[in-house]
């Protein structure tokens, strides 16, 4: 089951000192996205179109925190669905099948938190 919270954000930035490395998930899959890679963590900045769905995929070893930024979604995890509003944000632990969907008028920029570090060996699509 995840973890949603909701808190409404002032502020936000994201600090992208150590430069883009993403991975090929990241430019290819994702497409829209900007990201930086530590060696525990991985951090990318997804921006998605209205009336768009990512592919359901799972993690064995990641665990995922979506933070909402601008607009809204919705996270489908194990098949309930999960409104996110701007502020909201999710947790997604390893082995929990999920994908987000943008609503069919609004856009939504949501940053995406990968512990540890985003590997596409550990993407599986569904």
């Amino acid at each position: 089951m995840p973890v949603m919270l909701h808190q409404p954000l002032s502020t936000f930035s994201l600090d992208r000192a150590g430069g883009a490395n993403s991975t090929s998930v990241i430019d290819t899959y994702l497409g829209r996205a900007t990201a930086t890679k530590r060696t525990n963590m991985s951090v990318a900045v997804v921006h998605m179109r209205a009336d768009e769905a990512l592919q359901e995929h799972y993690h064995r070893h990641t665990e995922e925190t979506f933070l909402v930024t601008e607009g809204a979604c919705f996270a489908v995890v194990d098949g309930e669905e999960y409104y996110l509003p701007k502020g909201a944000l999710i947790v997604i632990q390893s082995e929990e099948r999920h994908y987000l969907k943008t609503l069919l008028q609004q856009e939504a920029q949501i940053v995406a938190i990968s512990l540890p570090a985003h590997d596409d060996a550990d993407f599986i699509a569904v």
